[in-house]
């Protein structure tokens, strides 16, 4: 079955295509993404405060921390970050099966869309060996760097002129340049293996050769356009979160003007806790925090994308009329219908 064009505008947005068919959805989504990161970073926030006021009373105190006591406390946050580390990585996943869920086969799991299956476990299982690959082809291209440019020193001996050395960064240089290309490319070839294991509910691979090949070029368009919009994202966003800095910094001026020449550890913690809790700062560090969320579900959600459109293209089903290859997980409810 021949394949449709590469559509380059299509691929490069498809996620604000499936955003223009599906709008209540991607919105759901995005909801409970934005919910799901505030939930762990509070949890997070939760699990490391008693350690912060420790040290908070420690300093109001004056006194040194006791070496046992730290290691112990230390010994909690090291816990809390072990546990918030498992926390973002499996909401990563539900969060990255739900886009592709949406974005592959126009599903959206009922009610909560984030759900940790069948559809989460073959997305750990390919990126998994996503990692083990990078581990080992970066090993790899090491050893032959350190062969190569140890082959090179031995040979020219301790007498070695400009020439010699010119010519080493050089090759180096060349390899850097090959190293490069081959990582891109082979990036580019295995974007689909994510969405075509959520898409066709088995574990794919190296079946992502065939859906991006003959496309390769295409994609690496795409994804340059993404980094290029991606950058100009975070530069505006970076501006907007400065100017509300800036807003706040100025309602805060009269609260920390009591700081001069306050020497006491207590009153200086009770002046900050005091500014920095005040309604126009609250609200200050909300629209930041949320401004940055925002952006990042974009951007992950658009990331995605590319890998998506390759995955339904390969099936033939840019039309979205198509089914997977296999019924969907029970844990996933039919997608509402929208105008």
């Amino acid at each position: 079955m021949s394949k449709p064009n590469y559509q380059f505008i299509d691929a490069t947005f498809w996620f604000f295509k499936t955003f223009g068919r599906r709008p209540l959805s991607v919105l759901w989504i995005a909801f409970w993404q934005v919910l799901l990161y505030a939930g762990l970073s509070a949890l997070v926030l939760w699990l490391l405060w008693p350690f912060f006021e420790y040290l908070v009373e420690l300093s109001i105190a004056g006194e040194e921390p006791e070496p046992s006591e730290m290691l112990a406390r230390m010994g909690g946050v090291m816990a809390a970050y072990l546990l918030a580390m498992l926390g973002f990585l499996v909401s990563a996943l539900m969060i990255q099966a739900a886009w592709l869920r949406l974005m592959t086969r126009d599903e959206l799991a009922a009610v909560i869309p984030f759900r940790f299956g069948s559809d989460e476990l073959r997305l750990l299982g390919v990126n998994v060996l996503f990692i083990v690959f990078n581990v080992l082809a970066w090993t790899a291209v090491t050893v032959v760097f350190i062969v190569l440019n140890g082959a090179l020193f031995a040979a020219a001996g301790e007498d070695a002129g400009a020439g010699a050395v010119v010519g080493g960064a050089l090759g180096n240089t060349l390899l850097v340049l090959v190293v490069v290309v081959a990582a891109i490319i082979l990036m580019i070839r295995f974007a689909a293996a994510p969405a075509m294991s959520i898409r066709d509910n088995r574990f794919r691979l190296f079946e992502s050769f065939t859906a991006t090949g003959g496309i390769t070029g295409g994609m690496f368009l795409s994804y340059l356009l993404l980094i290029v919009l991606i950058f100009g994202v975070f530069l505006l966003v970076s501006a907007v979160q400065q100017v509300v800095g800036l807003l706040m910094a100025a309602d805060l001026v009269g609260s920390l003007t009591a700081l001069e020449n306050e020497e006491d550890p207590a009153v200086v913690f009770s002046i900050l806790a005091e500014a920095f809790t005040q309604p126009g700062a609250l609200i200050g560090f909300g629209v930041i925090i949320l401004i940055q969320v925002i952006a990042q579900v974009l951007v992950d959600a658009s990331w995605h994308g590319v890998g998506a459109y390759a995955a339904v293209r390969h099936a033939g089903d840019l039309d979205g009329t198509q089914e997977a290859v296999s019924a969907p997980a029970g844990s996933v409810g039919g997608a509402p219908s929208e105008g």
